[in-house]
């Protein structure tokens, strides 16, 4: 009886409380957070925008030749009037782009697409004043550069650490979109570690996504997490009209200031290098090697006189983890990396023939892209339908032709248009250099590796194109 007056009492004051509540209590409550809020980012807002700085640029445009026109030379253009409108032999093009002030002596972080190729750069600062730049370093892998203006005592802004940044986290994104100087946008988080985004070319990719609205002009902006605190440089957007249709991507902080500080010391930017191919392990591929995941990086080729090969990493290795931090994916692999300076040694966990070891590298300097891209008659047939292609041995002449010359495999003669091998992406002229691991140096020996194989195996085979190696795993069809 006691218990049931009491939780007689109980409902009765809860009633008489939300009877003599004001009606609109919940909504005074959700106006009161709403107004933190909006004075958090006015608040962030206030602090970063001083550090924001607007860069034009002006480059020289060349026209690309167009062959010979009469009405080009005077002499002729008396007898030929021109065909068409003349195009001038160079044109100026204007650029526009968004940076962060890092320094009080003038030092600017930005992105190396804002500020290359161009002929002149002019920074505005927040109070309008104006300044010439010139560029320190630019790094065309990362899209980082970091330009100079002079000029003493200005506001700067303070770097945070984007490792610490969690997915719905807010986020402003400041910058000069469409030369709307001292935007600010609000959104969170969406997402972190974006990679492959197509069309951007570049090598290190690593990005924070959000649904802060950038545009063309936010390039090299800020990207601020509520303590004002720059964690990610704007740089992207994925939009097929070239405009924000509800995402941006971002480079983190901690990757840009790792290569700003490289460009300010060294004029350039030093990361740490294995001298190896790598590509991810597909669902195929895992299948084939017994692995119930796909995480880590799979080695298609170990470049010779490599940190890599002196250190005995293999072709067909697979790396779980760099010093004890799981590796997800080859970009994974690629940003742990080029994060280590050259010279210090790294230990790999490494999944060979089905067992773990570990690879002790000392790490070399990643050499210049230019450098990284010179690194990549009635012959017997042996025709393997089960895959959908035939091959034929490797002749001196053949390897001649197809820019092989010193490696060993079979070539693949034709792929059948509906077989596995062309859903694969297999093509005429893959050199095909094992099959399970096995090398192969004849047709005929490729061939009985196949016979061998039952109806739902893979064939995990070593693919090379040009100056280019990788794996793909081809599942012999059902019967």
């Amino acid at each position: 009886m006691v218990h049931r007056l009491s939780l007689a009492l109980f409902l009765s004051l809860l009633i008489l409380c939300s009877a003599l509540a004001p009606p609109d209590a919940g909504a005074q409550g959700g106006r009161a957070y709403a107004k933190e809020l909006s004075q958090a980012f006015a608040d962030v807002a206030k602090q970063v925008d001083p550090a924001i700085v607007s860069i034009t640029t002006e480059a020289t445009i060349r026209p690309t030749a167009r062959g010979f026109d009469p009405s080009d030379d005077p002499f002729f253009r008396q007898f030929f009037p021109p065909s068409h409108p003349r195009i001038p032999r160079s044109q100026k093009q204007q650029g526009l782009g968004s940076g962060v002030i890092v320094n009080s002596n003038g030092t600017i972080l930005t992105n190396n697409h804002v500020v290359d190729k161009a002929d002149k750069i002019t920074v505005v600062l927040s109070d309008g004043r104006k300044f010439p730049a010139r560029v320190v370093g630019k790094d065309s892998e990362s899209d980082i550069a970091v330009v100079r203006i002079e000029v003493s005592g200005l506001p700067t802004a303070k770097l945070g650490n984007s490792d610490r940044l969690q997915i719905g986290e807010w986020v402003l994104a400041l910058g000069n979109p469409f030369g709307l100087s001292h935007t600010v946008t609000a959104g969170i988080v969406s997402a972190r570690g974006r990679n492959n985004l197509a069309g951007l070319g570049l090598t290190f990719q690593d990005f924070i996504q959000t649904d802060a609205a950038i545009n063309p002009g936010n390039s090299g902006g800020a990207l601020v997490n509520l303590d004002a605190e720059v964690v990610g440089i704007n740089a992207a957007i994925e939009s097929p009209t070239g405009v924000y249709v509800g995402y941006g991507f971002a480079i983190p902080i901690n990757m840009a200031r790792r290569v700003m500080e490289d460009l300010i010391v060294k004029g350039k930017a030093s990361r740490g290098w294995l001298g190896i191919q790598i590509q991810n392990v597909t669902d195929e591929i895992a299948s084939s090697l017994g692995f119930k995941s796909t995480d880590g990086a799979m080695v298609s080729e170990v470049f010779a006189d490599t940190p890599a090969q002196r250190a005995g990493v293999q072709t067909g290795d697979v790396i779980l983890a760099v010093n004890g931090k799981p590796i997800k994916d080859r970009d994974d692999l690629m940003n742990t990396i080029a994060a280590t300076d050259p010279g210090k040694p790294v230990a790999l966990k490494v999944v060979r023939e089905k067992k773990e070891i570990t690879i002790s590298v000392t790490l070399g300097e990643r050499p210049p892209v230019e450098k990284l891209t010179e690194m990549g008659g009635q012959e017997e047939r042996a025709s393997t339908r089960g895959l959908g292609i035939e091959v034929q041995d490797l002749t001196p002449d053949l390897a001649e032709q197809l820019g092989y010359r010193g490696q060993t495999g079979v070539v693949i003669a034709d792929v059948a248009e509906d077989g596995p091998a062309a859903e694969k992406g297999l093509q005429e002229g893959d050199l095909i250099k094992s099959v399970n691991k096995i090398p192969v140096k004849s047709a005929a020996e490729f061939r009985r590796i196949i016979s061998t194989l039952k109806p739902g195996d893979y064939a995990l085979l070593l693919i090379r194109r040009g100056r280019s190696n990788r794996f793909v795993s081809i599942q012999v069809p059902k019967e």
